[in-house]
C-alpha cells in the first residue's frame, strides 16, 4: 500500500530534478549546484520516510517493518554529503544529525521517550533541509516554477511529513500519559495538528503556482495527475487529526487509514 507521503514525494522532487536540468549557458555553474542540492534532498528524502517509519514503531513498542532501511539511508547520505558537502555547507549540521540518529536505542521501555528521542532527530533534518536548499541556490531559482517546486519539495513537503508522523505517534503517546497531563497533551496536539495543516495548505498553494507559471507542458501534465489525489489524501488526514468533542486525542483507526490512503 502506497503511504500519502510517498505519493506527495512523487510530485516535486522528481519533477524538480527534471525542471534543474534546462540551464545552459551562463547558467551552468548555477544550475549545477542546484542539481548537487537536489541529489542530496533525494537522499535527505529517504532518510525521512525512514526516520519516521522507525519513530512509528519505536512509539508503538515494536521492530520496524524494514530494521534496515534507516541504516540504508543514514549510509546513502553520508555518501552524498561526502560528495557535496564542502560545497553545500553540510557536514557540521549532517555530523550532528547522523550522531544523534546513531545514539538512537535499538528498543524503548516508554513511548513518550522515543517520540522525544525521534522529535529532536527530526528537528535537525528539517534543519538541514533548509540549509541544503540555501546554499544550493534552489531558494533563489529565477525560473519561477521550479522555484515554486524547490520550496514545495524541500519546505512544506519535509514539515508536512514529520509533523503527520508525530501526529499519528501521537494518538497513542497521549493516552499513556497521567491524567495531570491532560491539559498540556490537548496543547501538544493542537501544535501539531498546526504544523501539519499550515504547510500542507502551502504546499497545495506551490504546487498549484508550479502549473499557473510553468511553460513545460509535462510538467504540468506530471503535477496534475497526482494533484487531486494529493490533496483528498491531505484534507483526509487533516479531518482525521480532529479529536471529536469528547476526545482527548484523534482516534486512532481513521487517523491510520488516512495516512494510508
Amino acid at each position: 500500500m502506497r503511504s500519502l507521503v510517498l505519493v506527495a514525494v512523487l510530485i516535486p522532487v522528481t519533477v524538480l530534478f527534471v525542471q534543474v536540468q534546462r540551464a545552459t549557458g551562463e547558467q551552468k555553474a548555477f544550475a549545477e549546484k542546484e542539481r548537487h542540492g537536489v541529489a542530496y534532498l533525494a537522499s535527505l528524502w529517504q532518510l525521512t520516510l525512514a526516520l519516521s517509519q522507525a519513530q512509528t514503531a519505536a512509539v508503538a513498542g515494536r521492530a520496524p517493518a524494514d530494521p534496515q532501511a534507516l541504516a540504508r539511508a543514514v549510509a546513502a547520505t553520508t555518501q552524498v554529503d561526502d560528495r557535496f558537502g564542502d560545497e553545500l555547507g553540510s557536514h557540521d549540521r549532517w555530523s550532528a544529525l547522523r550522531g544523534k540518529i546513531d545514539a538512537l536505542p535499538r528498543t524503548f521501555t516508554d513511548a513518550a521517550a522515543a517520540y522525544t528521542a525521534h522529535t529532536q532527530a527530526a528537528e535537525m533534518l528539517l534543519a538541514l533541509f533548509g540549509r541544503v536548499r540555501e546554499t544550493s541556490g534552489l531558494i533563489r531559482d529565477p525560473d519561477a516554477d521550479a522555484f515554486f517546486l524547490e520550496d514545495a519539495a524541500a519546505e512544506e513537503l519535509p514539515e508536512v511529513t514529520v509533523a503527520a508522523g508525530r501526529l499519528a505517534d501521537l494518538t497513542i503517546v497521549a493516552p499513556t500519559r497521567p491524567v495531570s497531563e491532560r491539559t498540556a497533551q490537548i496543547a501538544t496536539l493542537a501544535v501539531v495538528r498546526s504544523a501539519f495543516t499550515d504547510p500542507a495548505g502551502d504546499l497545495a498553494d506551490d504546487l498549484r503556482s508550479a502549473v499557473d507559471s510553468t511553460e513545460s507542458r509535462s510538467l504540468s501534465e506530471n503535477l496534475l495527475s497526482r494533484f487531486d489525489l494529493f490533496q483528498r489524501s491531505m484534507d483526509a488526514f487533516g479531518a482525521a487529526s480532529a479529536p471529536g468533542a469528547d476526545q482527548l486525542v484523534p482516534n486512532q483507526a481513521p487517523l491510520a487509514s488516512a495516512q494510508a490512503d
